[in-house]
């Protein structure tokens, strides 16, 4: 089951995205621009209008969705509380397991590295 109508190339082709929209003009102040409104069709402008009230209301709806995810803390980090709340002892040890789970982590970098190398686990060594 194919959707090609799914395909950038052909929606874009059918459903085209106006770059400028039928009301906005290059220089509205200069009278010897030629206004091509009266030659487009019904259906150009309709396009047109609903592209752009989509749009700001696209606009709206992911400003409204920001306010939102503020206002219910859905921004911060899921555990930001246990960060807040952690003394330097407890920070101290935190960066010690980093420390050694970085260099475990780094080890076993190491230890594949030799076995793709030579074929040999680093374990029968």
């Amino acid at each position: 089951m194919s959707f090609s109508f799914l395909d950038h190339g052909t929606s874009k082709r059918i459903l085209p995205i106006p770059k400028k929209y039928f009301w906005e003009r290059k220089n509205p102040d200069d009278p010897d621009e030629v206004d091509h409104t009266e030659t487009l069709s019904f259906r150009t402008k309709l396009w047109h209008r609903s592209v752009a009230v989509l749009g700001k209301a696209l606009y709206v709806a992911e400003y409204a969705g920001e306010i939102i995810a503020q206002v219910f803390g859905l921004n911060e980090s899921r555990y930001q509380y246990v960060i807040d709340n952690m003394s330097e002892d407890d920070w101290a040890k935190a960066r010690k397991v980093n420390e050694e789970r970085e260099k475990e982590w780094a080890d076993h970098l190491a230890a594949k590295a030799v076995e793709e190398e030579t074929g040999v686990k680093a374990s029968a060594l």
